[in-house]
């Protein structure tokens, strides 16, 4: 894949995520089980004696590892959005070739395989975000298989449909806020000139929300219940100087020192906001980096992907990244990794 295709995908992708439930699994029993252990006529230790074991535990780790090890399988392509959908993580992939892109594809993991949802999006698909009970998908793209759909579609649960008339640019990041869809990206809508705009669904057709940006918004969030938005952009109204601002009523405030970054992917995880992108030269921080918000600072994270990660989601209480890696962690694999609370780790290891 060429550089200058890697960076057209670099610019669109994206996050929103809830955690799922393990399914299948039995219920702990509410006694605990009795290990019994020979004694020493010399000495003991009397919790050695009466080791209360949940007999279930083992079962349900194992079951989880087994989960996320099949998860990481048959899955090769590039990853470049994620979310979940009901209980079933749900990821876009797009299909490269020596010098251009293929079709682009939603999957949702069966328990068992990868399935394909509806058709091919004859471009690339930047981020999805379920809202009310449907799956929304924005990108690139104008149409899904024959039927016209201006880069945002929707999944009724058997084919994707427009959304409204669509959008007149790239969308890069869904999420919803307050209750409503919002959409991130670079485009224009009726009544204003500026790009890098965001707009919000209002159930029958896209209006403005905010003035505008002077660069394309690649990520957006929810945040200790306000909107946070990410991207190239360097100043809106008030802000300067900051890739990454909340929204407080009518004005945005920036998010720290976030200068001279580009973000890609956000995620709240463990009442942190991460962040996912190439950041301040200062700090050290690479393209894959990944840095966490406490409220007051960015700090890094230990992360050494050194390649392209798009996409962030929390599945299972576990945090996911999505993209092409070819090292993570220090090992080799493909399009899924999970954090270790120090490290990426790959699925299907």
């Amino acid at each position: 894949m060429t550089k200058s295709l890697i960076l057209s995908a670099l610019l669109c992708s994206g996050l929103a995520a809830n955690a799922a439930d393990r399914d299948g699994l039995n219920e702990p029993s509410s006694t605990p089980a009795v290990e019994t252990v020979p004694l020493s006529s010399d000495s003991f230790n009397v919790a050695e004696i009466l080791t209360p074991v949940d007999p279930n535990l083992d079962k349900v780790e194992h079951a989880d590892d087994e989960y996320f090890r099949a998860l990481g399988t048959l899955i090769d392509d590039p990853i470049f959005a994620m979310t979940n959908y009901g209980s079933d993580l749900v990821v876009a992939q797009t299909t490269f070739f020596k010098s251009s892109h293929g079709p682009s594809s939603v999957k949702r993991w069966a328990g068992q395989r990868w399935e394909m949802m509806g058709s091919f999006m004859d471009n690339f698909v930047s981020d999805l975000v379920e809202f009310e009970g449907d799956l929304i998908a924005g990108g690139m793209f104008k149409y899904v298989g024959g039927t016209e759909a201006r880069r945002v579609a929707r999944w009724d649960g058997e084919n994707w449909q427009p959304l409204g008339s669509g959008l007149n640019g790239r969308v890069c990041a869904l999420v919803v806020y307050k209750g409503e869809l919002v959409a991130g990206g670079n485009f224009t809508v009726e009544g204003c000139i500026k790009k890098g705009m965001l707009a919000r669904w209002d159930g029958s057709d896209w209006q403005t929300l905010g003035t505008g940006w002077d660069h394309p918004i690649y990520a957006l969030a929810v945040y200790n219940s306000e909107l946070i938005a990410a991207g190239t952009f360097h100043h809106e109204n008030q802000v300067h100087d900051n890739c990454v601002a909340r929204l407080d009523g009518d004005n945005w405030i920036p998010l720290g020192d976030g200068k001279d970054c580009s973000v890609v992917a956000m995620t709240e995880f463990e009442d942190d906001l991460l962040a996912l992108g190439s950041f301040w030269p200062k700090t050290g921080f690479s393209p894959g980096s990944l840095a966490s918000w406490n409220d007051s600072l960015w700090r890094p994270l230990d992360s050494d992907c050194s390649h392209d990660v798009f996409a962030l989601a929390i599945h299972r209480g576990r945090l996911l990244a999505g993209g092409w890696f070819q090292q993570a962690g220090g090992i080799q694999h493909s399009s899924l990794a999970s954090w270790d609370g120090q490290r990426w780790r790959p699925l299907g290891q």
